[in-house]
């Protein structure tokens, strides 16, 4: 199975390193080859060092089992940028907590940020 997501889509997506090492990202699947296209889903995700080895990790969620949600949109949006899950409960939101046992993420904060 693929899933796609097309990033330079801001209406649909974000894309939001929050610190150094940690980032919330995701959006709208666009295409692919399963039921997930045209759920709204979010990849929560932690850097935490070398080696990557069960070290780093993060959860995936899923927003609503409905296709093209605006409900859904809009609470993806939202926990990009707060980390909030919604108060409301929308139909099929699902969190999958997992770790990194191949490859090494990597997430860094820019320097011209600030921070």
């Amino acid at each position: 199975m693929w899933f796609e997501m097309n990033l330079n889509d801001t209406h649909n997506t974000c894309v939001n390193v929050y610190a150094d090492g940690r980032v919330r990202t995701g959006g709208l699947v666009s295409d692919g080859n399963g039921a997930q296209v045209g759920r709204y889903f979010g990849l929560d995700l932690v850097d935490d060092g070398e080696p990557a080895y069960f070290v780093d990790h993060g959860a995936t969620i899923r927003f609503s089992l409905d296709y093209y949600s605006e409900p859904a949109r809009l609470a993806f949006l939202d926990w990009c940028e707060t980390g909030e899950l919604p108060d409301e409960p929308i139909y099929g939101l699902a969190v999958w907590a997992h770790v990194i046992f191949k490859g090494n993420l990597q997430v860094h904060n820019s320097s011209r940020d600030g921070d």
